[in-house]
């Protein structure tokens, strides 16, 4: 009988889990998706369905940061590993 009461105050917590849903929080994907209950507005951000798209969710989106850098031949990564 322990057990059964145990395992049941254990699942309580778990099943009236609910995840946040702020207004925004995220942006849009590059393809301009969003997880469900969320729409991608002008400005780039996921919104909450209902939240006006004027909204100002308070960020910006990130600006692309460009190519990356080259990290140079496998020698010279041997080589930076090399202790006299």
């Amino acid at each position: 009988m322990f057990s059964v009461i145990s395992v049941m105050f254990a699942a309580a917590p778990i099943a009236c889990f609910s995840p946040p849903s702020p207004d925004c929080a995220y942006l849009c994907s590059s393809d301009k998706r969003c997880p469900d209950g969320y729409y991608c507005a002008q400005d780039g951000a996921c919104k909450r369905n209902g939240v006006a798209e004027t909204f100002d969710c308070g960020f910006v989106a990130p600006v692309d940061a460009g190519p990356a850098a080259d990290a140079g031949s496998a020698a010279d990564a041997a080589a930076a590993f090399i202790r006299p």
